[in-house]
Parts: C-alpha cells; structure tokens; sequence
C-alpha cells in the first residue's frame, strides 16, 4: 500500500510512472472549484501485493499471473486552473503520461481523454491506496491485469 504526499514536480512526475496504465472512470475524476481541489480515483496495478498475485504454469514453459487492482486516491489541493477535453461517449481511460508546459501540468490520457490544470503557488497534495482488489474482485469491475511469460522470463 502506497502512501505519499505531493509537494514537489518530481513527487507529482513519481506517482504518476507508478500510475502508468492505470484505469480511470470518467465519473472518478472531479475538480471542486470551490475547494480548489482535483481528486481522480485510479485503479492501478499492486504489483507490490505478493500474496494477493496468482501465478498458474502451463506447457511448462509458460507463466501466467493475475495480479490483484489497488484502488488509489490523487488529491491536489491549490488548483488555480483546470479542464479537460474528451469525447463524451467514452467512460473508462488509461492512463499515458503527464507533460508539464511552464507551469501547467497536463495528464494524457488514452484514448482521447486529456486534463490540464495548474497550481496557485505551492504544489500540494497527496496519493494514498484506498484498497486493495483481488484478482477475482477487479474482474467483477472489469479491470483486469495479467501477463505471460516464457520459460526464460521473457514477457509475451
């Protein structure tokens, strides 16, 4: 279980390598502009729960693991600028990467889903896992993460 504060660029650019790939619903994602606040709900692999992982073998040269889902919180707090663009009938995203212009900080999305926002002064915030999903609980809300492997590790 990952707990962190965001107080720096290079906290805010460390979260989001971790969350690479992670799946975000449209409704997860809400800015309180009263607040100031930007909070988006992410559904990220826990590749860091071992227990939870489940590793099957097949043909004997094969792996296959299912890994269980963390459900995680980014909160960002200061939020002097915010929008988003997207096609209106598209629902769940993943996420690509996060590009920052001067001091507006854009987080791509995929496919077509892109929010830009800036801070007043200070970057404040924090990321926190809210639980963990096992493999079989993030199937039932289709999110799914496994990979294969050959017999010498290589990823397929």
């Amino acid at each position: 279980m990952i707990k962190m504060k965001i107080l720096t660029t290079s906290d805010l650019e460390y979260i989001m390598d971790i969350l690479h790939d992670s799946v975000v619903k449209k409704e997860d994602i809400k800015f309180n502009q009263k607040n100031s606040s930007l909070d988006i709900i992410f559904y990220r692999i826990a590749y860091d729960e071992e227990s939870l992982i489940i590793k099957k073998k097949f043909l004997f040269i094969f792996s296959y693991y299912i890994y269980p889902i963390a459900k995680s919180i980014l909160h960002l707090k200061n939020i002097a600028y915010y929008d988003t663009k997207t096609f209106e009938d598209t629902q769940k995203f993943y996420f690509n990467c996060t590009e920052a212009k001067e001091s507006i900080y854009i987080f791509h999305f995929d496919p077509t889903l892109e929010i830009k926002f800036s801070f007043r002064d200070k970057i404040k915030g924090y990321f926190e896992d809210i639980e963990v999903l096992s493999p079989a609980e993030a199937r039932k809300l289709k999110i799914f993460a496994s990979k294969y492997f050959q017999f010498f590790g290589k990823i397929i």
